[in-house]
């Protein structure tokens, strides 16, 4: 089954999106393109430049605290694991790179 989805019609179907998952697009913000949460009947550009942060930091975070270690006085150190605040959170990342006019990515 194909379906065509209109231009008029993105910001429905991204809240549409938004209902499971957390929706991330290119928006100019302070003076550059970057990665912003798109609200409830919130708008999705199509014009927009590469952005300045890339999208694989959502993925692979620069810093990313994997384990804590504490230690009691005259005992020995504990190592304790430190999972993410919901490891079943879902996201979105709408229009990761524009396309050039000959079709190919930038």
């Amino acid at each position: 089954m194909e379906v065509i989805l209109k231009k008029d019609r993105l910001g429905e179907w991204a809240a549409k999106l938004g209902e499971g998952a957390d929706v991330f697009a290119p928006a100019f913000v302070e003076d550059c393109w970057a990665f912003t949460k798109v609200e409830p009947g919130g708008e999705v550009a199509l014009d927009h430049g590469n952005t300045v942060r890339p999208a694989k930091g959502f993925v692979f975070p620069q810093r990313e605290v994997l384990y804590r270690f504490s230690q009691e006085t005259g005992g020995a150190p504990r190592l304790t694991e430190t999972l993410p605040d919901d490891p079943t959170a879902s996201a979105c990342r709408w229009a990761v790179r524009r396309m050039r006019k000959t079709g190919s990515t930038c």
